[in-house]
């Protein structure tokens, strides 16, 4: 076997090998039989650019009817998405776990109140960035990771959003002073701060956005790993979270894209993978809205799915996950119910952000909307019904 093909063929097995990501990201039972995941779909440099026509471009293909029929939907929603007694993102009890994620991509989308969640994540001495406001400094050596991979992506959207070039080089700091791990080690979970050529290439674009020097991690890695690594992500991913996680990183990446007016150095390859996305998930209105770009056929994905009131009868506390990051036949725990059928609100706010931009009125304090809790489940310690 070639020197090259022995390179390509390492980084798929590290590709499969980490997709199992973070131990905590399984909130719900995903029926993989069902799924058909399509086969690695990797192109020469001379097809991307053939296809390069078919990337999204900036349009007016939502009517103003629809419009508004999203921006008061996305107002309603605020009444009743849950929230942390302090305020940040909620999951399976407050403080959320994976609240880095979603907060940082929500702030990336316009809300201002979801980058302030994500700013307060991070240590301001020591650059060290945690999955929730609630759980900074919190560390024994214990348990869970404090940090991950997948949390990256919200840091860097934050970091892109507000182009807070202070706490991203004190985290990047962090991270050459910590081996280069995204965390201090603990006992479960510490495989999940390991940073990838692909995490670091990501870094160098994103330190050139922000005007910081390039460590020797980035000097290291070329973006013609992307242009293997990214198509075959994108194919193999297993269709769940994991997909959701190469989304959010292409739609940091674009954003840099939008912001700069500059083409990124994979630019290509990052919409091949978009496509693969949508082509492998249709019904994801993200994953139409990075191939497709804003339209009448996403607003619809949404409207389907979030609706003016939360939804009745959840099996668990109001929250828990984001629908977008599962299987659209994906169950709840234990049940036959559709998971996308019992969406959280934010997940919700952020795809109409998306498709129409953010709202200029982002806080809500009215009265709440309450949840049914089914069989009258007890609420998780800690976490308040609005």
């Amino acid at each position: 076997m070639k020197p090259s093909h022995l390179v390509i063929s390492a980084m798929v097995l590290t590709l499969l090998s980490s997709c199992a990501g973070s131990p905590n990201r399984r909130l719900a039972s995903v029926r993989d039989d069902d799924e058909d995941p399509r086969a690695p779909q990797v192109v020469s440099e001379d097809e991307a650019r053939a296809e390069d026509d078919s990337e999204p471009k900036p349009d007016t293909r939502i009517s103003e009817a629809t419009r508004k029929r999203l921006f008061e939907l996305r107002r309603t929603i605020r009444t009743w998405a849950y929230e942390c007694p302090d305020g940040s993102l909620t999951g399976a009890g407050c403080p959320m776990g994976d609240m880095n994620e979603f907060a940082g991509m929500l702030c990336l989308s316009g809300e201002e109140k979801r980058c302030e969640d994500v700013r307060r994540s991070q240590d301001p001495v020591t650059g060290e960035w945690y999955r929730s406001p609630g759980l900074v400094g919190i560390y024994d050596g214990k348990g869970w990771a404090t940090f991950s991979r997948d949390m990256a992506k919200g840091a860097w959207a934050y970091a892109v959003a507000k182009k807070d070039s202070e706490a991203a080089r004190k985290w990047l700091e962090f991270i050459a002073s910590n081996d280069w791990k995204l965390c201090r080690k603990s006992e479960e979970g510490w495989d999940a701060c390991a940073t990838r050529a692909t995490f670091w290439t990501t870094a160098k674009v994103i330190s050139d956005y922000l005007g910081l020097k390039k460590n020797k991690k980035m000097k290291k890695y070329k973006f013609l790993i992307e242009k293997i690594y990214g198509p075959v992500e994108a194919s193999v991913q297993p269709q769940d979270y994991p997909m959701m996680l190469t989304a959010n990183m292409l739609l940091i990446r674009k954003e840099i894209e939008k912001r700069t007016g500059k083409k990124d150095p994979s630019h290509r390859f990052l919409n091949q993978a978009s496509r693969i996305l949508h082509r492998r998930a249709p019904d994801n209105p993200i994953f139409r809205y990075l191939a497709k770009g804003a339209d009448e056929e996403g607003a619809r994905l949404i409207e389907r799915w979030c609706k003016a009131t939360p939804p009745e009868n959840t099996p668990y506390p109001p929250g828990r996950d984001w629908i977008w990051q599962r299987s659209i036949k994906d169950t709840l725990d234990g049940t036959n119910v559709q998971t996308w059928q019992h969406p959280n609100g934010h997940e919700c706010i952020w795809a109409i952000n998306l498709l129409i931009g953010p709202d200029p009125v982002q806080e809500y304090t009215g009265p709440r909307r309450p949840w049914s809790r089914r069989n009258n489940v007890a609420p998780v310690p800690g976490e308040s019904q609005p």
